[in-house]
């Protein structure tokens, strides 16, 4: 049993349902069923009873939830108290991201953090995933931010959901397809597709396998583009469609050239913060709940490629 596993458990007990459960944490309800299913398997019992069609504590959860309260709450407490010596040479946090999310996004939560954080010192580097994660191992960075699915397979990893990642279509306005609130891959059988190369981004290309070749589906692709800018262009003049990813599912792209529709049977990814299970900083969580917290504040459409 660790942390955020105790910490999920209450809030499910508070709830009372995991749907509205997982939206208050921010986290997708399998990723947040997972997580008290794996502390129902660490203490070798049940904590809630699912018979009925509403959830309830069994005599264990009850047992349970009364100690974690002081458990959660002392916590916190010896991070505030450690977090008062943020100003001495080791209290520090370097960040690894892609360098595909927006870059005002980006700068946006990490701006918050540093003001909530008086006399903090945070560094960023930018990096592919297996760049990152060898940075991590090496513990040359103390947590990464990375679009992933396939998180259980992290051995000595800790990971914390900061969002769900949604699969959208991008298309002219004048497109056939961009009048519908959301497509199915079969519709786009036959839509030449434009992509990055490889090099550009390999999460990208990774994105179309996934999506496509589960399905026995092969995509039409027409066009690839070295970079973003090349990407987005083609886009626009209708040399085909493109396929990306966001944090958010209501699309407002802030831009009259493009149009973006949900892919409804899309592979659902995460946006997780991903950390060394032997790595003790007062300041990884910390800085989750604020990139959950600009999130959930920001309702403005953020695109890995």
């Amino acid at each position: 049993m660790d942390y955020l596993q105790l910490r999920y458990f209450v809030v499910v007990a508070e709830c009372m349902n995991f749907t509205k459960a997982a939206e208050r944490l921010y986290i997708t309800q399998p990723g947040l069923t997972r997580h008290i299913s794996n502390l129902e398997d660490s203490l070798g019992t049940t904590l809630f009873d699912r018979s009925k069609r509403s959830i309830s504590l069994t005599p264990a959860g009850e047992a349970l939830l009364k100690e974690a309260y002081p458990i959660l709450k002392n916590h916190e407490r010896v991070v505030a108290k450690i977090g008062q010596f943020n100003t001495c040479p080791e209290a520090k946090l370097s960040v690894g991201y892609g360098g595909w999310l927006e870059p005002t996004y980006f700068r946006g939560f990490i701006q918050d953090f540093v003001a909530s954080e008086v006399g903090h010192n945070i560094h960023i580097k930018k990096g592919s995933f297996l760049e990152n994660m060898n940075r991590l191992n090496n513990q040359d960075l103390d947590v990464i931010l990375s679009f992933f699915s396939g998180y259980e397979c992290l051995n000595g990893m800790c990971h914390e959901h900061l969002a769900p990642v949604y699969t959208v279509l991008i298309t002219t306005p004048n497109h056939p397809l961009a009048s519908q609130n959301s497509v199915s891959l079969n519709e786009l059988i036959r839509e030449p597709i434009v992509a990055l190369t490889r090099d550009s981004n390999p999460f990208a290309i990774d994105i179309f396998h996934t999506l496509f070749t589960s399905r026995g589906i092969v995509p039409n692709m027409r066009y690839y583009a070295d970079n973003r800018d090349d990407y987005f262009t083609m886009l626009e003049a209708g040399a085909g469609v493109g396929i990306s990813c966001t944090l958010y599912p209501t699309m407002d792209p802030g831009n009259t050239n493009l149009k973006f529709t949900l892919v409804h049977d899309h592979i659902m990814f995460e946006y997780l913060a991903i950390w060394r299970e032997d790595v003790s900083n007062p300041h990884i969580l910390r800085f989750c709940n604020e990139v959950k917290r600009y999130i959930k504040q920001n309702d403005n459409p953020i695109f890995s490629y």
